[in-house]
């Protein structure tokens, strides 16, 4: 009987000692890792000696080193190498190392992304397609470009009553309308009055959603084959709705602070710094000892410097936000503006203060923009706006303030499990949008 209970004990540490075996074995094999430390090397240092030399200092040789190191970049300073486990907590602890990440083979869906959607160059039919006008909102259309040719194109459909507006500019069966509006009159030297793009922007997305067949293109060769929108028989119709926002806040003689607009990169860093990377990292990134991040408490990204003002509000929950930004002046010294507020919908905008004065060119004020209102239960996006008005009623420039409505779902930041649902006594907004009940 003795002998019989010895066998499931022998049995457990066995498969014990097995497991142990295991991690052990798992913990020594090499994967491929990539070493990231931020910018380039400065002056004449060679990429791939500097990496071979930190290797050498982990992994004990230089033979070993040569044999695990596997790739290194010149245009950022890093390396790819076959590292165990000890190896990358080694390599996370170095000064000047950002992170150590992982090698992960990533498999494309595909390389025809209209046919992998469904919408093959057979899937409707000319027909159906002809009578598919597509309305898009833009910096306007270049009508020359070759997607947006009359070629296979039959007259519009007998029901569409739009206009082509412009001097210079001329309409065919593929853009069968093109409008702008600019009620102020307002223009930079690159603007058009017309529909016609001076930014490249609505070509862009008029092509991607209806551009015509364009056979033989490439990318300086690469990939040759026939370019096509989404939806290649329909007919597009073009509407340009603004002209250069941040043009009239250079006019306005008011300019909002440099690290959101005036520097991209000093944008990134600032969104960096909200997402709680510390000054030492941003440092390794920028390649720049000059980068600081005044504030490492993450924070959402309406507290970015942008001129517009969006918020989200969770079903059922008050309208409540707080907006602060900064403004530089650009234009002359003595400098005066006040604020205007509209609103379309129940909530109510103030702004702190309500009247900027500047003394100095490159003097610098803040204000602080706060929207609140009553709960909202299954309601539509509204929208108002904040407009500053210069003293002498020359310039004024307007940033739109949007209020819109989500749902929580367990993919959002708004999502507890804890949460009460609401209660749906009727079809939703989100119901009849298809949001509700999707997979």
């Amino acid at each position: 009987m003795a002998k019989k209970g010895l066998i499931p004990l022998v049995c457990s540490l066995l498969f014990a000692a097995f497991l142990l075996n295991s991690h052990a074995a798992n913990a020594n094999e090499r994967k491929i890792h990539v070493v990231y430390m931020g910018d380039r090397l400065k002056g004449d240092l060679s990429s791939r000696g500097v990496h071979h030399s930190m290797m050498t200092s982990v992994l004990g040789s230089s033979l070993s080193a040569k044999e695990s190191l596997v790739y290194s970049y010149g245009n950022f300073n890093a390396f790819a190498a076959k590292l165990t486990e000890e190896e990358v907590k080694r390599f996370s602890e170095m000064d000047g190392v950002v992170r150590v990440i992982p090698n992960h083979i990533l498999q494309l869906h595909t390389t025809r992304s209209w046919d992998f959607l469904g919408f093959s160059q057979s899937s409707l039919g000319a027909k159906i397609e002809g009578d598919v006008v597509i309305g898009l909102l833009d910096t306007g259309i270049w009508p020359e470009h070759d997607s947006f040719t009359n070629q296979g194109l039959g007259a519009p459909p007998s029901k569409w009553k739009g206009i082509c507006q412009g001097a210079n500019f001329s309409c065919n069966n593929k853009i069968v309308g093109a409008r702008y509006y600019n009620s102020e009159e307002w223009y930079s030297d690159t603007d058009f009055k017309s529909p016609r793009d001076s930014e490249g922007h609505g070509t862009h997305t008029s092509s991607t959603a209806g551009g015509n067949r364009v056979a033989d293109a490439s990318y300086y060769g690469l990939a040759n084959g026939t370019a096509r929108g989404g939806v290649p028989g329909a007919r597009i119709a073009i509407y340009v709705q603004g002209f250069h926002t941040f043009d009239t806040w250079m006019d306005l003689g008011m300019l909002v602070s440099s690290e959101t607009l005036s520097s991209v990169e000093g944008n990134y860093i600032n969104f960096l710094c909200k997402q709680g990377y510390n000054t030492t990292t941003i440092r390794l990134i920028t390649g720049d000892n000059s980068s600081v991040c005044t504030s490492t408490t993450p924070g959402p990204a309406w507290d970015l410097n942008y001129p517009s003002f969006s918020l989200a509000v969770l079903d059922g929950q008050p309208i409540y936000g707080v907006f602060t930004r900064t403004v530089t002046n650009v234009g002359s010294p003595n400098s005066n503006y006040t604020v205007w507020k509209t609103t379309q919908g129940d909530f109510t905008i103030s702004v702190e203060p309500e009247f900027l004065s500047f003394s100095t060119v490159g003097e610098k004020k803040s204000f602080t923009v706060r929207v609140t209102g009553p709960h909202i239960l299954q309601q539509p996006i509204t929208s108002g706006s904040i407009v500053w008005l210069s003293s002498d009623y020359k310039y004024r420039a307007r940033s739109p303030v949007v209020v819109y409505n989500v749902l929580p779902t367990p993919y959002s930041p708004y999502y507890s499990k804890s949460q009460k649902k609401p209660t749906f006594q009727r079809p939703s907004m989100y119901q009849k949008n298809g949001i509700l009940g999707r997979n």
